[in-house]
């Protein structure tokens, strides 16, 4: 096995490389199914509410935080590291990850509660049946607004303020560090042998 792979901190970075490729791949098809009157035989289908609901909104929306976790993971990993209190180099890499995945699972389970499928008859033909979606109890409940609001809030504070806060401490930890163990050089002189020397000199290291 090759040593890079035995690293928690790359096994992350892997993880999380693999993620944003589902979420390009899972991206790319937005453009067949939410492109106006001209996607509508695709968005009214079973497969077009399937896609926007679950796959779009909820499992990208996953693919999204679980990398931000991730990176808060390593971030704080790192930071542990540099203060000399890796209590997390006992954790086993895969359940931390799978804890993270299960986070940012419940974390989007919203999405899913608001809104439910139903089938309806084409305006056009009514022997033609599409589908759409309509709001849940939940979906009309003051919770869902509440939920939503809590959500949208967590999702710009991981980013934006989270993770910066913890690679400044992690600098400013580092700095501290590097700065003590300059300080902490020791001056050392000894004395050049007769062999090697004309008068009595020093050198100091």
């Amino acid at each position: 096995l090759h040593p890079n792979l035995k690293d928690s901190s790359y096994t992350c970075m892997l993880v999380n490389s693999v993620c944003d490729l589902i979420y390009l791949i899972i991206s790319s098809f937005v453009m067949f199914v939410l492109c106006g009157p001209l996607c509508d035989a695709v968005y009214y289908s079973l497969f077009g509410q399937v896609y926007t609901i679950y796959l779009f909104n909820y499992f990208a929306g996953v693919l999204v935080i679980y990398g931000i976790l991730i990176e808060i993971y390593v971030s704080f990993h790192r930071y542990l590291i540099i203060t000399g209190r890796n209590f997390l180099k006992r954790v086993n890499i895969y359940l931390a990850l799978l804890v993270l995945g299960l986070i940012a699972a419940l974390y989007n389970i919203p999405q899913v509660l608001t809104r439910r499928i139903v089938p309806f008859h084409s305006a056009h033909n009514n022997e033609t049946i599409m589908y759409t979606v309509e709001l849940t109890e939940f979906g009309k409940s003051r919770a869902q607004a509440i939920t939503f609001q809590a959500i949208r809030w967590i999702r710009i504070l991981l980013p934006l303020v989270v993770l910066p806060s913890i690679n400044l401490m992690t600098l400013v930890e580092f700095r501290r560090h590097f700065a003590n163990r300059r300080g902490g050089q020791v001056r050392v002189s000894y004395r050049v042998p007769s062999s090697h020397r004309n008068g009595d000199s020093f050198i100091s290291l």
